[in-house]
């Protein structure tokens, strides 16, 4: 991986995989206390443990042509909230490459937030440009809507 995320708030990243026990390490350097991993394949497990970081998981597919439910978005911005309640951590959210499930999660959580849409994908985006197509946007806004957000 050698470096595959980028910080979208100073708290929060956004990345690629984590494929082994260098990466982690370079990981836990920069700061990073929590993973929260949104890819089914949980075998970077070893790795994060190794590394002393905390380790939660969510997954779903990336698959485009399915909705995400509403109860993902939310499991995931509980999961950051819970590791943002601790005033020094930093939570590195990730999926396979970084451009779809993970900034999906991230844009969810900030919305949730209160930040305005242009805002949060205009971070997104800046933090990381391979995010720019980035699905389950419309996803995301279904939840919120459901879930009774403003903003």
């Amino acid at each position: 991986m050698a470096k595959d995320y980028n910080f979208v708030t100073s708290r929060i990243a956004v990345g690629g995989s984590i494929d082994s026990l260098f990466d982690a390490r370079k990981i836990a350097s920069d700061g990073i206390t929590h993973v929260l991993n949104v890819r089914t394949s949980q075998d970077e497990v070893p790795f994060i443990q190794k590394a002393g970081m905390s380790y939660a998981s969510n997954p779903t597919k990336d698959e485009d042509t399915k909705k995400k439910p509403t109860s993902w978005f939310r499991q995931s911005a509980d999961i950051i909230s819970g590791a943002l309640a601790q005033q020094s951590a930093k939570v590195l959210v990730h999926c396979q490459g970084g451009m779809n499930r993970s900034p999906a999660s991230i844009y969810f959580f900030l919305r949730s937030l209160g930040l305005k849409k242009d805002l949060v994908t205009q971070l997104i985006v800046d933090a990381r440009p391979q995010a720019k197509t980035m699905d389950y946007l419309d996803d995301a806004e279904d939840a919120l809507n459901e879930l009774g957000f403003k903003g």
